[in-house]
């Protein structure tokens, strides 16, 4: 967390871990009269700023994220406690800050989401079935390029840097455009408004998530990102889901089968608010909209072999032991033998 003020010109940064406590406790003390920016995980972002123990809008806050990618509705949930939440793209194996949002990434990002006719001219939404995170980086520091498989190749052109990397493959799926290549687009659609939020030349990478956490499904790729936008994407199942899990196994047959699993909050559990005799079919049905493959997949598969879904209680079932680490796991790929442990509930099943 970086705490800093404009009136003492002073900047201090505290590094506090996954500690809702420890957050709280530090702006109580601090007060209002600072400039917070809060870096973390999206989860834990959404479930610290839901903590009804700070009056969170009397703060000047913005919000930073990594890790993974965050749709338009949760960002604006976000948005109603902070004055700004941005991403950033890295990775621990590679560098830990390759690119950024901007201004100008998120207004293109929002108008990608409202519009699928420039969504099909400049991404490959259609074909991955989930909306793009849009950052900018600094060519003169990376070289990003992408391979057959759709995979990002990433090389580090700084000669100073003393852990070279050469078109190193961390298995991301995404593209790069350069901004003179999509400026008479935008302007083709009328998007003057996203333009004028642009302030540097710098390429955009349009990034789709990890090519290597996506599971099969008769023939179709499905991804845990997918999952993510139908769920932030919708109020009731935002204020009502935890977390989520794709979970890939195999049966006593030997058939590779599709569980969707969604944990709800402890709120949620316990009161019983949100209606899942609804929302099971509403998710299969929007990850079908979504994804043209995993709807025909469905269409042909064998009754015995159709997903299934389900909502737990808050850490139950397959969310038993969530919160031991400070990432999510949102795919599981389970042998035969360890389907039993789990409790996993297969009694909804999709229809053809």
């Amino acid at each position: 967390m970086n705490v800093s003020s404009s009136l003492t010109e002073v900047t201090m940064i505290k590094s506090i871990g996954p500690d809702k406590d420890k957050i709280i406790a530090t702006m109580r003390e601090f007060g209002t009269g600072f400039t917070y920016i809060i870096l973390s995980y999206p989860p834990f972002l959404k479930a610290l700023f839901e903590d009804p123990r700070l009056p969170w809008q009397e703060y000047d806050i913005v919000a930073a994220f990594g890790g993974e990618g965050i749709s338009e509705n949760m960002r604006a949930h976000i948005n109603r406690y902070t004055h700004g939440t941005f991403g950033s793209y890295g990775a621990s194996d590679l560098e830990i800050n390759l690119a950024i949002e901007t201004d100008f990434s998120v207004a293109l990002r929002q108008a990608v989401d409202r519009n699928p006719e420039l969504a099909a001219r400049i991404t490959r939404q259609e074909e991955y079935g989930v909306l793009p995170m849009i950052f900018q980086f600094n060519p003169y520091g990376y070289l990003i390029e992408t391979n057959d498989a759709g995979e990002l190749l990433v090389t580090i052109v700084r000669r100073e840097n003393i852990n070279p990397r050469i078109r190193y493959n961390i298995h991301d799926r995404g593209h790069v455009m350069r901004v003179r290549e999509l400026k008479p687009i935008l302007r083709e659609y009328g998007l003057e408004g996203v333009l004028r939020e642009q302030l540097l030349d710098l390429p955009l990478l349009f990034h789709y998530g990890r090519s290597d956490l996506s599971v099969d499904f008769n023939g179709a790729v499905v991804a845990p990102d997918a999952l993510r936008d139908v769920i932030y994407n919708e109020p009731a199942l935002l204020d009502a889901v935890e977390n989520h899990r794709l979970i890939s196994y195999e049966d006593a047959a030997g058939n590779r089968q599709l569980h969707v699993a969604l944990q709800l909050t402890r709120h949620a559990s316990e009161s019983g608010a949100l209606d899942v005799e609804r929302y099971r079919p509403h998710v299969l049905a929007e990850l079908r909209r979504m994804n043209g493959d995993f709807n025909n997949a469905i269409r042909t598969a064998p009754v015995s072999t159709l997903p299934t879904i389900a909502f737990y209680p808050y850490r139950t079932g397959p969310f038993t032991d969530d919160g031991r680490k400070l990432k999510n796991e949102y795919v599981w790929q389970l042998d035969a033998d360890d389907v039993g442990e789990w409790d996993l509930d297969f009694s909804y099943a999709a229809q053809p």
